[in-house]
């Protein structure tokens, strides 16, 4: 009567003469090499996979654990502004809310970064103001100092004019660039007022001085980023 016994690897019914037993032999299904019962064996069932609860919950600890350090290398990859889509369907819910605490905090930061320079654009184009205003008292004191036979030329009237008109003009660009910087908005209106005030005018070297610190502060690219933002 032939053996039967159960390989130990495939967990298939193997059949071998009973001169065979004690040596070892290939079981015929899987390769697996083992030795030959000395008699006929009741078939073992395959390894069953029992799963406790404990496990689960380590399981899922795990996958919580990954999940989180998934989701902090992409804060940290948005950080250097290579966020693709901004649609929270695509993102989810709680990636787009942290995707959008992250870009304000960068608009918050370079915000502060431009403020000094920014307000120093602010009270420079304020100056502006009061020399176009002391410019035009002067020349009325001047006019109604003039004896009543004589009257101002039509160049001096002009060039008188065309200062307070110029002096107006940049101020007002200055302060529309410099409320930019401070709201991280529209960078080409920021570094245009900020260059404007760089030109020659009535309070030239206050407006230069914060007008090339704002835009040492606007070139760099960590700010220029945070301007182009979607």
């Amino acid at each position: 009567m032939p053996i039967v016994f159960t390989c130990d690897s495939c967990f298939q019914k193997v059949e071998t003469p009973t001169d065979a037993a004690g040596q070892k032999g290939r079981c015929p299904h899987c390769g697996h090499i083992q030795v030959i019962p000395e008699k006929s064996s009741r078939p073992t069932p395959p390894p069953t996979l029992t799963t406790s609860r404990s496990t689960v919950d380590s399981l899922l600890g795990d996958v919580r654990e990954l999940s989180q350090h998934v989701g902090n290398a992409e804060q940290e990859q948005g950080s250097k502004g290579e966020w693709k889509n901004d649609d929270p369907e695509v993102w989810g819910e709680d990636r787009y809310a942290s995707r959008l605490i992250h870009e304000q905090n960068r608009v918050e930061a370079t915000s502060r970064r431009l403020m000094v320079p920014a307000v120093g654009l602010i009270v420079s184009a304020g100056a502006l103001y009061v020399a176009s205003v002391i410019t035009v008292l002067v020349f009325a004191f001047y006019a109604a100092s003039t004896p009543s036979g004589e009257s101002l030329s039509v160049p001096a009237l002009g060039i008188m004019l065309l200062i307070v008109a110029w002096n107006c003009l940049l101020a007002t660009l200055g302060i529309v660039g410099a409320n930019h910087m401070r709201q991280v908005r529209s960078y080409s209106q920021a570094i245009g007022g900020a260059m404007l005030m760089c030109l020659p005018h009535a309070a030239w070297p206050l407006g230069v001085l914060f007008g090339i610190w704002a835009l040492a502060q606007l070139t760099r690219a960590e700010i220029r980023d945070t301007f182009r933002r979607p």
